[in-house]
């Protein structure tokens, strides 16, 4: 489940405890509440909801056998048991890793040692079962520079119809994931950002995005986007009559979502403003329907198409990895890059350029 600050999504809300009259919070009352709303956001909500349902998986295997007395703490033997049951019936070594980073995390917050807790018992056991019962990925292809250049010169369309298609153009350039997309208001879309620097960035823009996987602590990226996208995007903006609104909350809480702007993307375009934003669904289906459009067989691409596609054709174009992770979000953790400001913006159009828009 959401704690309160993330369904606030980055705006703290006012707290429930009530202390005495004339008093402060107790120091037990603040550290609740820290437990409550903070601490759990060590792990996305996502992550968190997928432990909760392997963990219950744990807990049925224990019922089943009569041993739930045996799952906290719970011992490498107890866990080698259940992982001979699930290997029994056909579980992929996904689904066995996800079980026991839900038992591990069961564990930690419970105060118990870990069954996997000595280095190298995780990956050791890992490597065991992948052997025995490992398989291929699923094969799925990256939008290609010659797909995005096609979108671009597609004529005729009704408004979803571009509205499917600039979901899909922005997210590759951009080096997107799906819920990324989805998150995109009109006031993260920066246009002209780097004009202030030189008359040269004019047509173009900054995307920011403010909440990334890489980018936990929320400090923002900002992937740069040219001139082909960028005049589209802001013609297709002006037809949805979408504006940034005059009571904008980006400038004081840019670590939160708007709560006054409207979507980039609308899940109905016909409401534009008045609309919610589109799915993640929606927008892995606007990545099938646009390859569509240009009869591509969509049997292996998905959301994660447009991601890979970003990057992998950074790659080919010899991007520097340093310049390509400031557009995909990658390499957080480098002390580095928090230093990092290049003496010309252009170097930040470079994993952009790489499409040759």
């Amino acid at each position: 489940a959401q704690t309160p600050v993330e369904a606030g999504d980055g705006h703290f809300p006012g707290v429930r405890a009530q202390p005495r009259q004339g008093r402060l919070l107790s120091s037990g009352q603040l550290t609740a509440i820290f437990q409550e709303s903070i601490m759990p956001a060590a792990l996305q909500q996502s992550t968190r909801a997928g432990y909760f349902s392997y963990w219950r998986l744990v807990l049925t295997w224990g019922v089943a056998h009569g041993e739930v007395d045996k799952l906290l703490p719970m011992s490498l033997d107890t866990l080698k048991a259940i992982t001979q049951e699930l290997l029994m019936v056909g579980c992929a070594t996904g689904t066995i890793r996800n079980v026991w980073s839900a038992i591990e995390d069961r564990s930690r917050r419970s105060g118990y040692p870990l069954p996997l807790g000595i280095e190298g018992d995780f990956s050791r056991m890992a490597r065991a079962v992948g052997s025995v019962r490992g398989e291929p990925s699923r094969l799925i292809f990256p939008i290609g520079v010659h797909h995005v250049r096609d979108l671009l010169e597609l004529a005729g369309l009704t408004l979803t119809q571009r509205r499917d298609v600039f979901i899909t153009v922005l997210g590759t350039v951009a080096c997107l994931r799906v819920g990324e997309v989805s998150n995109l208001q009109i006031c993260d879309c920066k246009f002209g950002h780097d004009a202030a620097w030189s008359p040269i960035y004019q047509g173009t823009m900054a995307l920011r995005v403010y909440k990334r996987k890489q980018d936990q602590v929320r400090k923002g990226l900002y992937p740069r986007i040219g001139r082909a996208v960028t005049g589209r995007l802001e013609a297709f903006v002006e037809e949805l009559e979408l504006e940034v609104s005059d009571e904008c909350t980006k400038d004081r809480s840019p670590g939160a979502r708007c709560r006054a702007c409207p979507p980039l993307f609308p899940r109905t375009v016909a409401a534009g403003a008045g609309s919610r934003p589109v799915s993640r669904q929606q927008v892995t289906k606007a990545v099938i329907n646009s390859l569509k459009l240009l009869d591509v067989d969509t049997k292996h691409f998905s959301g994660i198409s447009m991601r890979r596609g970003g990057i992998s054709s950074g790659l080919a174009a010899r991007v520097p990895e340093p310049i390509l992770f400031l557009q995909s979000g990658h390499g957080s953790n480098c002390a580095a890059r928090n230093y990092m400001v290049p003496r010309d913006p252009g170097v930040l159009f470079e994993t952009y350029d790489a499409f040759g828009l």
